[in-house]
């Protein structure tokens, strides 16, 4: 029987906090946005309803998301192993996130590095074999064009949910 803790973070504001609390996680720059479960609630919140946040909705009421042009960190005191996370562009198609797992801080101690390419209209799950032994995560996004559904804006934000980790 595994002792191993898994931590599934974004699920809802409850689970974020007591486990980012219970396993000494820093959140760094991450943003929690509340995405609402039908039209009102995207009224009540000020959320658009034009916009990859609804999109990449996996579980709960809220998701996690970088800001336009800024990295995101998460970080520990313990090592973890990362499993798997969803991700989706808030705002334009072909959006490259580029995700790097770590040793300490800093690229010097760089162990895992991933790419992908996410859309702004569907989830993509992302899976991580034997991301182990880490306990720094960086997330970098980067060009895409803006989805013509979304004329408001022309950004690179990530939206993330159901990231897994386990200590």
């Amino acid at each position: 029987m595994s002792t191993a803790v898994r931590a599934i973070i974004f699920v809802c504001t409850l689970v974020i906090v007591a486990a980012a609390r219970k396993n000494s996680l820093q959140l760094g720059s991450l943003i929690y946005y509340k995405t609402g479960r039908s039209p009102s609630d995207y009224e009540n919140y000020g959320c658009c309803t034009k916009s990859g946040y609804r999109n990449g909705l996996v579980s709960g009421q809220f998701v996690g998301m970088t800001y336009d042009r800024q990295s995101m960190t998460i970080t520990s005191e313990r090592l973890f192993t990362l499993k798997s996370l969803w991700a989706t562009a808030a705002w334009n198609d072909n959006l490259t996130l580029a995700i790097t797992g770590s040793l300490s801080f800093g690229l010097l101690n760089q162990k895992y590095i991933k790419t992908v390419v996410i859309q702004a209209t569907e989830k993509t799950f992302v899976e991580f074999d034997d991301w182990e032994g880490i306990n720094h995560l960086l997330f970098n996004s980067s060009g895409g064009k803006p989805h013509p559904a979304f004329t408001s804006h022309s950004a690179t934000h990530v939206v993330l949910d159901d990231l897994a980790i386990e200590f």
